[in-house]
């Protein structure tokens, strides 16, 4: 068997903990700032980049599995990290289509107005 990265039984938690706790701030700072239209840059900047950590979590963890490491070890990256490409990927396209309906209604209340 090959080295252990780290003890799974004290560590294998931290990896999606940690993405978890910034995907739902991130997740509560869009619901509140998106049906607003406010932050758009910082909003979609900061969801492609917790996209790209997830991704590395899904590459680091499928690397793990590969390398023959431990149930532990390799399911503490992979599971976020597929979790979160999955479910932020699809979100960001749900946060540019209402960013986009947001500048729709604002162009049509100028036009009205």
């Amino acid at each position: 068997m090959t080295q252990l990265w780290f003890n799974p039984h004290h560590y294998a938690w931290i990896p999606g903990t940690m993405f978890g706790a910034a995907a739902l701030f991130m997740g509560g700072l869009a619901v509140w700032l998106v049906p607003q239209g406010r932050a758009k840059v910082f909003i979609v900047r900061t969801w492609l980049g917790l996209w790209i950590v997830a991704l590395g979590l899904l590459m680091t963890g499928a690397f793990a599995l590969v390398a023959d490491q431990p149930f532990g070890v390799w399911f503490g990256f992979l599971q976020p990290g597929m979790v979160g490409v999955f479910v932020l990927g699809g979100d960001l396209l749900v946060i540019l289509k209402k960013y986009r309906e947001v500048a729709q209604q604002r162009g049509d209340s100028l036009r009205s107005s």
